[in-house]
């Protein structure tokens, strides 16, 4: 009998393990299949962003993007897309190291091949992609960032970039560079001096033309103490002379954003933000503006408000059509808008629409038209997929704001959004899939 119980003991004893070993076993590949698939508390697509149609009217994106994991590792990149016609997307990444998720600059030279940097606030990349062809990558600049590329008839390609002298973030430690880089040659580059000036950050460099004869024009910024203006300046390619800068902007009223193209016969125009204040203590109420000059950059008409409405104008992208028609896209924080401006030839005034809302304050527009006219606008707008309350933190920058009402100001997920006008005068906005996806 003994020998019977034990034997039933034992037959018990290695059911439950069985049992006990096969919840064991369920419960591990639950726990794996959750690590397989990581919780985010972030995804952020084309924060920063840029956009180029060629004369096919193909589609090329170049786009941020970040994934921050619970329980995995983030993800972060950069990466181009493009789509021809009605086709679906095609993706692949530029870079996936970790923070190296900023777009800097990128276009198309007349020969159709692409050019795209980016990187990190000090250290860019530079890749490039010849028609038909695959990518090519390179280290351009270990301690500064691109701020604009532009091309020449001959396919030369011009860069406006800044250096920073320290690892600090002082106003006086950056300086702003142009370089030259003829279609089968290397990079030539030259730093710019900018005298009567002291502690001055005039680095931000932000925008870059060039015109028929192959002459380079820079708007950039000048932040100081008591200083911000935006100044203007012509860099002759071949080594030449460099004109003294003029300052087109002044006073504590200039947005660091301008935006700047040249028409078909040379003149010069420019969109940026102005800020305007009558009493000390007042708030400021930025505005989008608009200037222009025929005489290359002589002389500059008095400015001309494009949106009359108070809080808006942020990172103006500035295109001319072929007809001299003029288009600017930029952000309305106030209202968290996508808005698009247009000016017909010889109009006297700006017709202004709203393209789309629930847009972040802090997130790239960039603006391009295809060969007909018609206007793209690239953009990051707050995902249908983002909470309904913010997400609790302890972190000391972060204090919990779970009880805060829910703004688009700090979206934590946000999609990537291809906004075209119709003919009908619609706009009509698709979103560009998520590397996740």
């Amino acid at each position: 009998m003994r020998l019977k119980s034990l034997l039933r003991l034992e037959t018990l004893k290695r059911t439950w393990f069985l049992v006990i070993l096969s919840i064991g076993v369920i419960n591990l590949s639950c726990v794996c299949g959750q690590l397989g698939s990581p919780v985010y508390e972030a995804i952020a697509v084309g924060e920063t962003n840029d956009l180029v149609v060629d004369p096919a009217g193909t589609v090329h994106v170049l786009y941020s993007f970040y994934a921050l994991a619970r329980r995995a590792d983030s993800v972060y990149g950069v990466y181009y897309a493009h789509r021809s016609g009605d086709g679906d997307w095609q993706t692949e990444a530029l870079e996936t190291r970790r923070g190296h998720n900023q777009v800097h600059a990128f276009g198309m030279g007349s020969d159709g091949a692409l050019r795209a940097f980016y990187g990190t606030t000090r250290h860019t990349e530079y890749a490039w992609k010849e028609t038909g062809g695959a990518w090519e990558k390179e280290t351009f600049l270990t301690n500064g960032f691109v701020g604009d590329v532009a091309f020449d008839a001959d396919g030369a390609m011009h860069l406006a970039y800044v250096h920073w002298l320290t690892d600090t973030f002082l106003f006086d430690n950056v300086r702003p560079l142009y370089a030259y880089k003829p279609a089968d040659g290397g990079f030539h580059s030259r730093e710019i001096e900018i005298e009567g000036l002291r502690d001055v950050n005039y680095g931000q460099v932000s925008d870059i033309a060039v015109d028929s004869s192959g002459r380079a024009h820079m708007v950039f910024d000048v932040r100081a103490l008591v200083v911000r203006e935006i100044d203007y300046l012509q860099i002759a390619a071949d080594d030449g002379d460099i004109t003294p800068r003029e300052t087109i902007a002044s006073g504590w009223s200039t947005n660091w954003h301008p935006s700047l193209a040249i028409d078909g016969d040379d003149g010069l125009h420019m969109a940026f933000t102005g800020y305007y204040t009558t009493e000390p203590g007042e708030e400021y109420k930025p505005k989008l503006k608009y200037t222009v000059s025929y005489d290359g950059g002589a002389t500059w008409a008095e400015e001309m408000l494009v949106d009359a409405e108070d809080e808006t104008g942020q990172s103006p992208e500035l295109a001319i059509d072929d007809a001299g028609g003029l288009h600017i896209a930029y952000l309305s924080p106030e209202s968290y808008e996508v808005r698009y401006a247009y000016k017909a030839p010889g109009a006297e005034s700006w017709s202004v629409e709203t393209v789309d809302s629930d847009v972040p304050t802090d997130v790239d527009v960039s603006l391009a038209l295809d060969g007909e006219g018609n206007p793209f606008i690239l953009y990051s707008k707050v995902s249908p997929d983002t909470p309904e309350t913010p997400k609790v933190t302890d972190t000391p920058w972060a204090p919990d704001m779970t009880d805060t009402p829910w703004t688009p100001d700090w979206a934590d997920f946000l999609d990537l959004k291809l906004a075209h006008r119709t003919g009908d005068g619609r706009w009509v906005a698709e979103t560009i899939p998520s590397p996740l996806q």
